[in-house]
């Protein structure tokens, strides 16, 4: 097995990228505790994951040729709207001509979500992919789930399923389609399952092993039709999905699969099973577990000899770290609820990185990217497998609901995090995708939110400061194009990709150039300020061995997570922006891949509508930024809490009051950013002296009064929640 690095010389300097420090840590071998054997059982207790196993030891990944990553920015593709044209028959030429604008193309071909087969899909890929070479192509791909009739490949035991329970009859194998099972506890079984609520339960149905648990290498899966909970019986459908009736005795195992979906039609799609990826899910008859099998399936269709070779990679939609459903889900499948941990270890979440380096290892020159723009409570939703994949993908910003991007600096700090601790080449998106809240639903299915440039603008500004791509589910009006292309992505009228050209340095938080509301207290850590801190069980330790002083904060108490709070920080301004230089110690359960978060929370005048962002951290220095608006003026607690009880290193902590406007130069322009709820003027002339500045020329379907093409004065004012991009002459 190959261990990854981040960073150094593999970096793609063509567009002269500026990166923060990079992540090269190795955990260390040390030796096990009684909880800890479940970690090594997966291999990956002394497994450092930093970074990239793309190619060779020391070779530039052959990614780097794709026009994304050198051309320029901004860096943008078209999401799945190419999909549902090749599905639709759209001719080739025609089809070819919609998507050729911006840097490539992502969708689904195959049948693991929505199961209608359709060639076309993989053919117009395919011959997309050979027409244009440097265009990327990345497969769009269920990570918690699929379809049951696309399951060759897998078997029963590959599945997570809920805690079962038993037959009290036997049940004939000959008899009629739908029949009654006698179960001694039928509660467990629902009608109303799936995304619209009106779905019977998959059923898997085994007989019991002789060491007391279910056997999944002989089963039957059945549909639940109804259930009477007075007589203890369910009515199914038998032998479904390519299953065959079975003589099952008194006693034998039946346990509700955990599904999802369905997301496709509702009269023709079925929910979806859900992957089993705990190290410790049963293992088919060659010895594979679910994440094996996964691994083979992926590895076969993408890699040299596969239908979709040609491929540039995969991102995994809803591919979560914790095991989803209910804490009714049995991961072990010994018939015992455990949500997913055994003896307080995720099993599950130890076996998505698992099955995310082995995936790597198979596919070393692929673009792997997953959902991962939920953070802290949230995080069980989404990926936090750094260094084995190469980023991320966040629907919305910082999700699909943030309309007023309330989470903008959490947005900035996860997708920076990411370009640091993520395989190389750096590859993260933003999908400019927002639910309409006023605009009601069927069962979950989202109504799109109103089109907002402003939004836009802003979204795509952060999408440029951080290196990442964008891509956009809902796109903007266009009387000739099938799919309409926003005008900061291609110069407007002149519609030039990657106009921008290469970065002249990382983006400015011009909050930065204010007082410290701290003095500098932040960064010397002096008696005083450090005994200001309140906590419980919590202890700081001023550490001057290195160049700079820092603070260690560690637990006192077992089974303590780090919580404390700087009290009554007088704010003179309206808003609030923290910057904080930090790294940690990696949780002792988990492999050094999986980071921890850190949450700050602003709360004024001691109570009362607190605010909060958050960040990774991890083992390597990294430069987060909280930003709260409208906290002020007045005095305002902030409260710190890291997961976990190892110790988290503060470098430097500094406090303004202002907004956090935000600008980065490019070769031909400059992308300016203003987060805040109320106008803020940028002093054009002092930051780019004797350079020219004009606004680009939109088309007059979109924002034309905005993107007006006339010159930049030596002020200039952006409105609450926009950015704007203009041209260097």
């Amino acid at each position: 097995m190959k261990l990854c690095q981040a960073g150094g010389a593999g970096k793609d300097q063509r567009t002269a990228q500026t990166a923060g420090p990079v992540d090269r840590e190795r955990a260390e071998r040390r030796g096990l505790t009684r909880r800890e054997f479940l970690i090594a059982s997966a291999g990956l207790l002394a497994v450092g994951l930093g970074g990239s196993c793309s190619g060779a030891e020391g070779a530039e990944s052959p990614l780097l040729d794709l026009g994304i990553f050198h051309r320029g920015y901004p860096r943008a593709f078209f999401f799945r709207k190419s999909e549902a044209l090749a599905r639709r028959g759209v001719p080739y030429p025609e089809w070819e001509e919609t998507f050729l604008p911006l840097n490539g193309i992502i969708g689904k071909v195959l049948q693991e979500e929505i199961g209608s087969k359709n060639d076309s899909n993989l053919e117009y890929f395919t011959r997309f992919k050979e027409r244009n070479p440097e265009k990327v192509v990345l497969l769009h791909f269920n990570g918690m789930g699929r379809n049951p009739d696309y399951t060759e490949g897998f078997f029963a035991g590959h599945w997570v399923y809920k805690a079962g329970t038993s037959l009290t009859r036997a049940a004939a194998e000959d008899g009629d389609d739908i029949v009654l099972l006698y179960v001694d506890d039928p509660t467990i079984f629902s009608t109303e399952v799936g995304r619209y609520g009106d779905r019977g339960d998959d059923v898997g149905i085994a007989h019991m092993g002789e060491d007391g648990k279910p056997d999944w290498q002989r089963t039957e899966q059945v549909k639940l039709v109804s259930v009477d909970h007075e007589a203890g019986t369910i009515t199914v459908e038998r032998g479904s999905y390519g299953t065959e009736p079975l003589y099952w005795p008194e006693g034998s195992y039946v346990a509700p699969h955990v599904t999802q979906g369905p997301w496709g039609n509702p009269d023709s799609s079925n929910l979806l099973w859900s992957y089993n990826f705990s190290t410790l899910s049963p293992r088919d008859a060659q010895g594979r577990n679910c994440i094996d099998a996964l691994v083979d399936d992926l590895a076969s269709k993408l890699g040299p000899d596969g239908d979709l070779s040609s491929f540039d990679g995969i991102e995994f939609d809803v591919f979560g770290f914790e095991a989803g459903g209910s804490p009714e889900v049995d991961v072990d499948a010994d018939g015992v609820a455990d949500a997913g941990s055994i003896d307080g270890v995720n099993t599950y979440g130890l076996g998505t990185v698992e099955f995310a380096e082995k995936l790597r290892d198979r596919l070393p020159d692929k673009i792997i990217a997953a959902d991962g723009h939920h953070i802290g409570d949230y995080a069980r939703q989404h990926q936090r497998n750094f260094g084995l994949l190469n980023g991320i993908e966040t629907e919305g910003f910082l999700d699909m609901n943030d309309l007023e991007l309330e989470n903008w600096s959490e947005g900035l700090n996860i997708l920076n995090f990411w370009k640091e601790n993520g395989a190389e080449p750096s590859f993260s998106y933003i999908n400019h995708k927002y639910n309409d809240p006023q605009g009601g639903s069927q069962g979950g299915a989202r109504t799109p939110a109103p089109l907002s440039y402003e939004r836009f603008r802003l979204v795509l500004a952060a999408a440029t400061f951080t290196d990442a791509a964008l891509t956009y589910a809902d796109p903007p009006p266009d009387d000739e194009r099938k799919v309409g292309v926003f005008d900061e992505l291609w110069r407007g009228t002149e519609q030039k990709t990657n106009w921008l050209g290469g970065p002249l340095g990382p983006a400015v938080h011009l909050a930065e150039e204010s007082a410290d509301l701290l003095d500098g207290q932040g960064e010397d850590w002096p008696q005083g300020f450090v005994d200001r801190l309140e906590s419980e069980g919590v202890g700081f330790e001023r550490e001057t061995e290195q160049e700079s002083p820092r603070l260690s904060i560690s637990s006192t108490e077992p089974d303590t997570e780090l919580a404390f709070t700087l009290p009554e920080v007088e704010v003179p301004g309206e808003d609030l922006f923290v910057t904080l230089r930090l790294r940690a110690e990696p949780l002792k359960e988990y492999p050094a891949a999986v980071k921890r978060y850190l949450g700050l929370t602003a709360t004024p005048g001691g109570s009362g509508d607190a605010k909060t962002q958050s960040t990774w951290v991890g083992q390597e220095a990294f430069e987060a930024t909280f930003y709260f608006r409208d906290i002020g003026p007045g005095s305002v607690d902030l409260s710190f809490q890291a997961e976990g009880e190892e110790p988290v290193i503060f470098e430097r902590f500094r406090v303004y009051s202002e907004a956090d406007a935000m600008y980065r130069e490019f070769e031909n322009g400059v992308v300016l950013a203003n987060p805040s709820t109320r106008p803020y003027t940028f002093d054009v002339a002092g930051l780019f002296p004797e350079v020219s500045l004009r606004r680009i020329q939109g088309s007059e379907n979109q924002d034309p009064e905005t993107n007006n093409g006339e010159p930049v004065e030596a002020e200039l004012t952006i409105g609450p929640k926009d950015g704007l991009f203009v041209v260097r002459e």
